[in-house]
């Protein structure tokens, strides 16, 4: 049987299981939950292996959210009170008449693995309290090349406030960071004069640190009065 479908490796009970924790913001953020004292687990591609995982005291273990069967066996073998979905995929940057329709319908595909996440969460996680999703300030603006981003992003945002009300008492809310320094774009040669030119065009003139953004994800979660939220941290990009 798949590894990602048992968890028998993994203790029952965690206050905090965060989809994406090994990289980038979910990495901070895992570390900012740890350094609260709560007991987090990461599910990502690259978790059981990953240094600075074992570093802080993190456990990891190897998940892929596209997997189905495991998706819907996860939540039958471990319960938390708060799910922070922060995975990440490639940028796709092409112009519409360019578009690589195939691998922007790829991308589109973690909305919904979100979704069936949450599903099966709120049907069999009996002590959940709250679910912080991780958007992009993309879904504010109006960039061109960017019509897969902004289609993720906004859809985001839009499952954030309709299953607020839905899924109440549980809380829902969206953090929706802009331009911010991760290993995401590593996939670019010219990183840091891209991070430097995107920064330029911001009223703040500056990219986000991954901890700055884990820190809007440790307020949505544990703020017991903040649901529906759309948490901009975006150095002014949507203004």
């Amino acid at each position: 049987m798949n590894k990602n479908a048992t968890m028998s490796s993994v203790n029952n009970y965690y206050d905090v299981v965060v989809f994406g924790g090994s990289s980038g913001i979910g990495l901070a953020s895992s570390i900012a939950f740890k350094d609260q004292g709560l007991k987090v687990l990461v599910l990502s591609r690259n978790a059981e292996n990953n240094h600075e995982l074992k570093t802080h005291g993190i456990d990891g273990k190897d998940f892929d959210i596209f997997n189905s069967d495991a998706l819907q066996h996860l939540f039958s073998e471990l319960q938390t009170k708060h799910i922070i979905l922060s995975t990440s995929m490639p940028l796709q940057f092409e112009m519409v008449r360019d578009i690589n329709l195939a691998q922007a319908k790829t991308s589109f595909e973690k909305v919904w693995a979100y979704l069936s996440i949450i599903k099966y969460a709120a049907n069999k996680l009996l002590m959940l309290e709250s679910i912080t999703l991780v958007s992009g300030a993309i879904a504010k603006n109006n960039v061109p090349g960017t019509v897969s981003l902004k289609l993720m992003a906004s859809s985001l945002n839009e499952m954030g406030k309709t299953l607020a009300i839905e899924l109440a008492p549980i809380r829902v809310n969206v953090v929706s960071p802009g331009i911010t320094d991760t290993p995401l774009y590593n996939q670019f040669s010219n990183k840091n004069q891209m991070l430097q030119d995107m920064a330029s065009a911001l009223p703040l003139k500056r990219v986000a640190q991954p901890a700055e953004i884990a820190s809007a994800i440790l307020f949505a979660t544990l703020n017991k009065n903040v649901t529906g939220a759309i948490i901009d941290i975006d150095g002014g990009a949507s203004l």
